[in-house]
């Protein structure tokens, strides 16, 4: 359905939708997103687009200012979330829609989502990650789309939501606040949960879904390794026990049992996935690793600015 087509909706009254995207030398991803944005089929008139620079060093804030999006910066603190603060701070929607700047949007991916929440009387909506593989379709690759943004079970199991694919009813920053902009992953997490924890209701839309690439092995190990980081300030921020830190540290030591990497398998693979259990494993266990990895980081700094 065509943009046009979507023009008798105005009368029913559509609420303005605010798109925030944050980018850090993103160049070879940034015009793909950008261009699913501007082809949404979403009345225009009720559409704005962000997409906020987060100190990049490549060419990434020159391919923005080639399109007709606003383009923000947020140069004082590196942190995609102080980036999606920058956005909020300047939108003026009803709607705020939240993607990352390697995902590209389906054309109905805000009017699904926006339909979603009005229809089902909802205060936040998670849609769906749909991963793309390369030619190799590596076991890295299938390691990350039968693992990473399974939307659908952390909206019911955890009642939690991530910001590559997320729209929230505005008023929701007014009650809870912004996203805790000090650490480096996780605080998507944080934020939802507060949310669903103050009686927003949290829903999921499998048709406002994005596009995402599945990562390699070397790009799987950074995520890890970043979330890793951010991990222990972020259970300091939400009251976690000494004695639950330590166990975190320890876990990721501890290779999980062939028998749940198989059961993983065949729970959440797909016609064009076809994982294998010795390759899952072993990545799995590496991206552990690497996980607790970005932990020690995380303690060695702290204990730096401790002692400094």
């Amino acid at each position: 359905m065509s943009r046009m087509d979507h023009n008798h909706l105005k009368s029913k009254d559509l609420p303005k939708v605010s798109v925030i995207a944050p980018v850090y030398n993103g160049q070879e991803s940034i015009s793909g997103l950008i261009e699913s944005l501007l082809a949404q089929t979403y009345p225009e008139e009720l559409l704005e687009i962000f997409i906020v620079d987060n100190g990049s060093f490549d060419q990434t804030p020159e391919i923005i200012q080639k399109y007709p999006v606003q383009f923000l910066e947020e140069k004082e603190r590196q942190s995609s979330y102080a980036a999606r603060n920058l956005g909020l701070r300047h939108a003026t929607g009803d709607i705020y829609a939240f993607i990352d700047a390697d995902c590209q949007a389906s054309e109905e991916w805000i009017f699904k989502g926006v339909t979603q929440l009005q229809s089902e009387s909802a205060d936040l909506v998670a849609g769906r990650v749909k991963f793309t593989f390369s030619d190799s379709k590596t076991h890295a690759e299938i390691y990350d789309a039968i693992t990473h943004m399974q939307i659908d079970k952390i909206v019911a199991k955890d009642k939690v939501a991530v910001t590559a694919n997320l729209m929230t009813k505005a008023e929701l920053f007014n009650t809870l606040g912004p996203f805790d902009d000090s650490v480096v992953s996780g605080s998507d997490h944080a934020w939802t949960q507060k949310a669903t924890q103050h009686g927003f209701k949290l829903i999921y839309c499998a048709e406002a879904f994005v596009e995402h690439p599945a990562r390699n092995l070397g790009e799987l190990l950074k995520k890890r390794f970043r979330v890793g980081k951010g991990a222990l300030r972020l259970w300091r921020s939400q009251g976690r026990s000494t004695l639950s830190i330590m166990e975190s540290f320890i876990k990721p030591l501890i290779p999980i049992k062939p028998s749940i990497i198989k059961k993983r398998i065949e729970e959440r693979s797909a016609k064009n996935i076809t994982p294998k259990l010795v390759p899952t494993w072993w990545i799995d266990y590496l991206c552990r690793i690497s996980g607790l990895l970005g932990m020690i980081s995380s303690l060695f700094r702290l204990q730096g600015k401790g002692r400094s």
